[in-house]
């Protein structure tokens, strides 16, 4: 479903955050990927969101591949992703309903089935008594299942979260660490952090076929 082959990212010529990375995704898989600061984490899922592009090597996902890449193709790949940014990327002047809503819109959704299934991920999550507020009146893991209802309403077939218990507090983490669990009973995940404790406590535990993937100065150990 996914594949990254001999994939090496380098900034401004001289700044290598990736080298020479492999790897493959199966469907239903669940892959988390570790790492310090600094070794590409998040220029690896900007890659699989086409924000960045390989300097070498080559991304297939579903029938596409970077390598061939139209224009046309661009959405496409996007519209079949559902990523919860390390930064959310919450709109702050528009309504909890309306970020969420945003991706289906997109799509060119009917605003009756948008309202409908909007309504459902908000319920589903816990939020729908907040669907009137904006961002900035959130708490931090408020804000984080904000940016999951958004990436997920639109029923993904590959989800992508970058650092998602970063800046939380313990209570907040673990919401959004059982909430990881459910998603991934849904589809297919992969997630970036530092925190290797967290993963072997939790995913590895809990979720099947899970793989822990780890990356030391851009390239897997």
């Amino acid at each position: 479903m996914l594949e990254i082959k001999k994939v090496t990212k380098i900034y401004d010529e001289k700044t290598i955050a990736l080298y020479n990375l492999s790897f493959s995704l199966n469907k239903g898989e669940f892959i988390t990927v570790l790492g310090p600061t600094g070794a590409g984490k998040t220029t690896l899922i900007k890659l699989l969101a086409l924000e960045e592009s390989p300097t070498q090597g080559e991304i297939k996902f579903d029938s596409f591949t970077t390598q061939k890449m139209k224009k046309s193709h661009t959405s496409q790949w996007r519209q079949k992703l559902g990523i919860v940014f390390q930064d959310l990327r919450l709109i702050k002047d528009k309504s909890v309903f309306d970020n969420v809503a945003l991706p289906l819109r997109i799509k060119g959704v009917k605003e009756k089935n948008v309202k409908k299934k909007t309504t459902e991920i908000l319920g589903n999550l816990g939020l729908l008594l907040k669907r009137n507020s904006l961002p900035p009146e959130l708490s931090g893991g408020e804000r984080q299942k904000v940016a999951f209802a958004r990436a997920l309403v639109s029923e993904p077939v590959l989800f992508l979260a970058d650092e998602p218990t970063a800046n939380l507090d313990p209570v907040a983490t673990e919401e959004i660490l059982d909430l990881l669990t459910k998603i991934h009973n849904q589809g297919t995940t992969v997630m970036v952090t530092t925190n290797q404790e967290q993963v072997y406590q939790k995913f590895n535990q809990k979720i099947s076929p899970a793989r822990v993937l780890e990356l030391e100065l851009g390239k897997l150990k």
